[in-house]
């Protein structure tokens, strides 16, 4: 009995409560037959070392810490998605950045959970600005409200990016930065205009979280 309690205190790392309970059937035994018995027990158990907890370790000078950036789009939008996604792939592989949209979420899971999980988690994000995306009740209702309040209280970046020519001077986002010249929206390029484009949109990016 005595190996068997010493492999589970081996096992756990809480403390282990045990209950000994002698049967005397015939009450022959005398009180120092009973001390005897725990003597020989406890002489019987091997002495358990204390775990040892080492302390929290703390990341080095080159550990990189990963920032999640949430990318906010409507789904008619969604080949600028897949445009973006390519262009961060490196800083994504490097650990760099988490980036997440709601391409992530899973057949039956809590949607509207993980959007907002998503969102707390934000430390920047991206926002793929186009009439479609203005004209959306769920990112006017859902998305952009918890953004932009991270934004204004704890410091959350906001960077749009002008996919397609819109009335974004009559929204709030006037008032954020933009991830490129503005002038020029994504559709309007050529694919290697757009292309070196989208390199510097992914600099700003990896910029901010810097920052």
């Amino acid at each position: 009995m005595s190996e068997v309690i010493a492999d589970e205190l081996l096992k756990r790392d809480t403390s282990l409560e045990v209950s000994l309970y002698l049967y005397d059937p015939h009450g022959r035994k005398q009180p120092m037959d009973y001390i005897r018995f725990f003597e020989e027990f406890a002489a019987r158990t091997p002495r358990v070392a204390a775990h040892e907890t080492s302390p929290p370790s703390t990341p080095g000078p080159d550990h990189k810490v990963q920032q999640q950036v949430f990318v906010s789009y409507s789904h008619k939008d969604k080949v600028w998605l897949k445009r973006l996604q390519d262009m961060l792939q490196p800083l994504v592989k490097q650990g760099t950045i988490s980036l997440w949209s709601d391409t992530e979420i899973k057949p039956g899971s809590q949607w509207r959970e993980e959007i907002e999980r998503a969102l707390r988690s934000a430390r920047a994000a991206v926002l793929l600005v186009s009439p479609h995306f203005l004209a959306s009740d769920f990112i006017a209702r859902h998305e952009l409200p918890p953004l932009l309040n991270k934004a204004r209280n704890q410091g959350t970046h906001i960077l749009w990016v002008c996919v397609s020519a819109c009335l974004y001077k009559e929204s709030e986002l006037a008032s954020y930065q933009s991830a490129h010249d503005f002038a020029q929206p994504l559709d309007k390029l050529r694919p290697a205009k757009r292309n070196e484009v989208l390199v510097q949109i992914c600099q700003n990016i990896k910029e901010v979280l810097n920052q």
